[in-house]
């Protein structure tokens, strides 16, 4: 059974996609991303791959994306097989794993890439976690949360007393021992007027609250200091 799972693993398919956008858009002139399908215990891998004129960037951001895909794919069908040996045969084969990521924003110069996995393990639902991605097209960088403020704005409690007043309506339950967001909050831009704040399953909720989000009017933020001009939102795969 491992033996056949294996060489299961060595048979991948590559599905190449693109789309292609207007003129218009400025740096983005052709896009493409990859699906990987691992077959064994069913795995779905889909990430975004950019062509940008400036190429220094575009191996930047590139290299940014496969970072986050590496970094989740590192030892995965190890732990996989781990995960599942002790399963009976007909458990085993109900055993999944998908990695999925979503444009949620694209603008002259900034992107945001939300991504989530979900591992299924016969349970009741699957489990997941989230990771972001915002990066400058213009410097070539990963942006953090505070760059999208000026000096000495005390974006953090800021931020975390909005989490705190917004809580009971968005996730329908306090945060549990919640205080702040932390300096490397996850986030993406949603629009020129809207933050989203996100937070992993069952790190403040129960498990079944899923992921709490959290929208932020970005005009209500006080120091916020990027100027979007966002093009394209919510490119789905």
């Amino acid at each position: 059974m491992k033996r056949l799972f294996l060489l299961l693993l060595l048979a991948i398919s590559i599905l190449g996609m693109a789309f292609t956008v207007p003129k218009e858009l400025g740096p983005l002139q052709k896009s493409s991303y990859q699906v990987i399908v691992y077959h064994g215990p069913r795995f779905f891998i889909q990430y975004f791959q950019f062509t940008l004129s400036n190429k220094t960037v575009q191996k930047n951001l590139n290299d940014a994306i496969l970072k986050i895909v590496n970094a989740q794919l590192k030892g995965l069908p190890e732990a996989m097989l781990e995960t599942i040996k002790d399963f009976p045969p007909d458990f085993s084969k109900f055993v999944s794993y998908k990695f999925n990521s979503q444009i949620t924003f694209f603008g002259e110069r900034y992107i945001s890439i939300l991504f989530k996995d979900d591992v299924f393990l016969c349970g009741a639902h699957p489990s997941g976690s989230i990771y972001t991605l915002n990066f400058d097209m213009k410097t070539g960088k990963v942006l953090k949360l505070s760059d999208l403020f000026s000096k000495g704005t005390d974006y953090i409690s800021q931020l975390s007393e909005m989490v705190k007043k917004d809580a009971l309506s968005s996730v329908g339950q306090n945060f549990w021992n919640f205080k702040h967001i932390n300096l490397n909050q996850d986030f993406v831009f949603l629009s020129n007027d809207t933050l989203l704040l996100l937070f992993q399953e069952c790190e403040y909720t129960a498990c079944a609250v899923g992921i709490p989000k959290f929208y932020v009017e970005i005009n209500s933020l006080k120091g916020f200091k990027l100027k979007l001009n966002g093009l394209v939102t919510n490119i789905d795969y």
